[in-house]
């Protein structure tokens, strides 16, 4: 709405020469402020700089999930991925005709990986653990985590459970107590593992990231009309670590947690959709 008003409808964009504030957006008697991807950025960089745990987004259906500014899709989590989780180099959105430059960052070995992206796996399992995958983004393998309990099912790439996943590694093995060489055996077993990965994905790079970011699912943007409505589809699970799911109430009678929207959560099966998304390694919660 706010990039229509501006390059559409005349409103005026005012920025903070000193880069302590986000924008505004200015029309008449009518003011609205709002983080552009500059300010993002900045947020973003300020997280790393003081060692946070990582950013949230709040909400999905409030980026530009669509692109109808024209620069790409989700320009705001998509800046925060290329600065927290060194995501490859993009546009920064602005709201003027021209585009800034490229976003950059502190390491230029990133810039090279974003430059030289070579095909990888889109998901693949850890030879020397059953809990652990990853995914491939950007042509960079990133690790993941199956949620507590469960392994990595490499015949249905998803996580499942172990006695469907059929994953065996020398970890899982019982060592036999008079084989004295088992301990030395079994780690270079997984460095040779580890290896083999490393080698089938040419130059691609496994990262785990360790900043997390938190993306809020609200079941009420599918009634929108447009292009403003949002869906569990419209997830891209390449930006976010985690999702909240909005939302569950308490039933004031019972004290049990029941949906806040049936027609939304139940029969269109907006809850099942959404924690689905586990089995891809994002955290999914209510």
């Amino acid at each position: 709405q706010i990039c229509d008003r501006v390059l559409k409808k005349g409103w005026t964009l005012v920025t903070d020469e000193s880069g302590a504030m986000g924008p505004h957006a200015i029309n008449k008697d009518q003011w609205v402020g709002f983080d552009d991807a500059a300010m993002i950025k900045h947020k973003s960089e300020f997280v790393k700089k003081h060692g946070f745990g990582g950013a949230m987004i709040w909400a999905l259906d409030l980026d530009d999930f669509r692109n109808v500014c024209g620069c790409e899709e989700y320009p705001l989590l998509r800046t925060i991925n290329r600065v927290l989780r060194s995501y490859p180099s993009g546009p920064l959105c602005s709201l003027s005709k021209e585009l800034k430059h490229a976003i950059t960052t502190e390491s230029s070995e990133s810039d090279l990986r974003s430059e030289e992206i070579t095909p990888c796996p889109q998901i693949t399992g850890d030879k020397s653990d059953c809990t652990k995958f990853y995914t491939c983004q950007f042509g960079v393998l990133i690790q993941q985590a199956c949620p507590l309990g469960l392994y990595f099912n490499q015949k249905a790439l998803m996580c499942d459970w172990p006695e469907n996943a059929g994953c065996k590694t020398d970890q899982n093995e019982i060592p036999d107590d008079n084989d004295e060489s088992t301990p030395s055996s079994m780690e270079e077993s997984t460095s040779t593992e580890m290896s083999e990965i490393e080698s089938t994905t040419s130059a691609n790079e496994i990262i785990d990231s360790r900043y997390k970011v938190v993306c809020y699912f609200t079941n009420w943007a599918w009634y929108r009309q447009g292009t403003g409505k949002f869906l569990p589809e419209d997830i891209d699970t390449t930006l976010c670590t985690h999702i909240i799911y909005a939302f569950a109430v308490l039933d004031s009678e019972k004290l049990e947690i029941k949906p806040h929207d049936s027609w939304a959560d139940i029969d269109n099966e907006f809850y099942t959709k959404v924690s689905s998304l586990a089995k891809k390694g994002l955290k999914v919660l209510l």
